[in-house]
């Protein structure tokens, strides 16, 4: 009675409720072996979900860490993703499980941690919400014009156009980072002043300053990317003062998700937009991909 089986028939007695993604980190690889032990090819995933459940007339709730199961269009690929099943094909643009996408689901009455996913349900809400992302992605690439624009036609040329409605929301998007950045680097600018660095060891600011020097250096001249954070991890160690945290995003800059990671010491307030499960964004060096600066 898998949700992934030929039929998928949903098990009865279960109550109909709808669940959202909040965040999902890949695991192992499900693979269809050929005649004899060959290798085959791919016909399923394996996802640690986080969802939050609706169940109609009832509190919705969190189920942390399901790992389950899930079909290969579930992670995100760039142009020609799978299909609705793993023998098929979509041309356009697909972007994996996404968060906020609702997700129809039934749930098990004497275990509500215990869900049956509608896949094929799943897979048609996604589809609307992947098409709408990708002409959002389009719009803020032909606004940003030059390389961008290019790449982002390149990276999905069987979308739609832009409306008029994308073109104003990306101009929204754009006005909304370039206003964070200037407020960044307005925080930053002011806390690096106001102490004048009294009793800092000159050792430990001329490491500072050379971290905030190669940062703003990734970020001028990086490529940026869509990231989400997964994990931040105290490292035990302080610099001018201030805790040292890993901060671990995982971000899309190829046919696969990877994870890439960042040590910045982070203050109360700066630590709380790179918490987990935040969305950032997210650029990386040019010459070296394991080297980023994230915003």
């Amino acid at each position: 009675m898998g949700d992934l089986g030929l039929l998928r028939t949903p098990p009865s007695g279960w109550l109909d409720a709808v669940a959202v993604t909040i965040r999902s980190i890949g695991a192992a690889t499900w693979t269809q072996e050929g005649e004899g032990g060959a290798p085959g090819v791919e016909t399923s995933s394996r996802l640690a979900i986080t969802w939050e459940v609706r169940v109609p007339g009832q509190a919705s709730y969190v189920v942390e860490d399901d790992e389950r199961k899930v079909p290969t269009w579930t992670i995100g690929t760039q142009v020609g993703g799978t299909g609705k099943r793993w023998y098929k094909v979509r041309l356009k643009r697909t972007y994996g499980l996404m968060p906020g996408v609702e997700v129809p689901c039934r749930v098990n009455p004497k275990d509500h941690r215990d869900l049956w996913i509608d896949w094929d349900a799943a897979y048609r809400n996604h589809e609307i919400a992947w098409d709408r992302k990708a002409a959002l992605d389009r719009a803020v690439a032909d606004q940003r014009g030059g390389f961008d624009k290019v790449v982002g036609r390149l990276a999905n040329p069987f979308g739609a156009a832009p409306t008029d409605a994308d073109r104003a929301e990306a101009a929204a998007v754009l006005a909304a980072e370039e206003a964070e950045l200037a407020r960044q680097w307005a925080d930053a600018t002011e806390a690096a002043a106001g102490a004048t660095w009294a009793g800092v060891d000159a050792d430990e600011k001329a490491v500072f300053d050379a971290m905030a020097a190669d940062l703003q250096r990734i970020h001028a001249t990086g490529r940026r990317h869509d990231g989400r954070v997964v994990a931040v991890v105290p490292t035990g160690r302080k610099l001018v003062g201030v805790e040292v945290k890993r901060i671990e995003v995982e971000i899309r800059d190829g046919a696969e998700p990877r994870v890439v990671a960042l040590e910045l010491p982070l203050q109360k307030e700066p630590a709380k937009r790179v918490a987990v499960g935040k969305d950032v964004s997210v650029w990386v060096d040019l010459e070296d991909p394991d080297r980023i600066a994230i915003a």
